[in-house]
Protein backbone atom coordinates (compact mmCIF):
# COMPACT_ATOMS: atom_id res chain seq x y z
CA UNK A 1 0.00 0.00 0.00
CA UNK A 2 1.29 3.36 -0.86
CA UNK A 3 2.02 5.73 1.78
CA UNK A 4 -0.34 8.98 2.58
CA UNK A 5 1.11 11.59 1.06
CA UNK A 6 -1.69 14.33 1.00
CA UNK A 7 -0.17 16.44 3.88
CA UNK A 8 3.32 17.19 1.92
CA UNK A 9 2.43 17.54 -1.07
CA UNK A 10 -0.17 20.35 -0.05
CA UNK A 11 2.69 21.76 2.20
CA UNK A 12 4.79 21.91 -1.13
CA UNK A 13 2.15 23.10 -3.13
CA UNK A 14 2.13 26.61 -0.92
CA UNK A 15 5.73 26.78 -0.99
CA UNK A 16 6.43 25.80 2.53
CA UNK A 17 9.23 23.84 3.95
CA UNK A 18 8.48 21.46 7.22
CA UNK A 19 9.79 24.70 9.29
CA UNK A 20 8.11 27.57 7.63
CA UNK A 21 5.02 25.33 8.10
CA UNK A 22 5.80 23.69 12.12
CA UNK A 23 6.13 27.70 12.61
CA UNK A 24 2.83 28.87 11.16
CA UNK A 25 1.23 26.16 13.75
CA UNK A 26 3.36 26.78 16.55
CA UNK A 27 5.19 23.17 17.13
CA UNK A 28 8.87 21.88 16.74
CA UNK A 29 9.82 21.25 13.09
CA UNK A 30 10.50 17.55 14.71
CA UNK A 31 7.17 17.19 15.67
CA UNK A 32 5.73 18.53 12.44
CA UNK A 33 8.34 15.66 10.77
CA UNK A 34 6.69 13.23 12.65
CA UNK A 35 3.18 13.84 12.00
CA UNK A 36 4.25 14.15 7.42
CA UNK A 37 5.72 10.66 8.35
CA UNK A 38 2.84 9.39 9.93
CA UNK A 39 5.29 8.25 13.30
CA UNK A 40 2.40 10.19 15.51
CA UNK A 41 -1.22 11.33 14.89
CA UNK A 42 -2.19 15.18 16.23
CA UNK A 43 -5.26 16.11 18.04
CA UNK A 44 -7.83 17.00 15.88
CA UNK A 45 -7.11 20.90 16.66
CA UNK A 46 -3.96 20.58 15.49
CA UNK A 47 -4.91 18.49 12.11
CA UNK A 48 -7.31 21.83 11.49
CA UNK A 49 -4.73 24.36 12.15
CA UNK A 50 -1.99 22.55 9.77
CA UNK A 51 -4.93 21.84 7.27
CA UNK A 52 -5.68 25.53 7.38
CA UNK A 53 -2.10 26.60 6.93
CA UNK A 54 -1.74 24.83 3.69
CA UNK A 55 -5.45 25.74 2.50
CA UNK A 56 -7.17 22.95 2.55
CA UNK A 57 -9.67 21.08 4.36
CA UNK A 58 -8.88 18.86 7.67
CA UNK A 59 -10.09 15.67 5.24
CA UNK A 60 -8.23 16.56 2.49
CA UNK A 61 -4.62 16.17 4.06
CA UNK A 62 -5.87 13.51 6.89
CA UNK A 63 -7.53 10.30 7.16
Amino acid sequence: MAKDIRLKIARMERGLRQADLAALVNIPESHYAKIEQHRTVPPHELQEQIARAVGKARYEVFQ
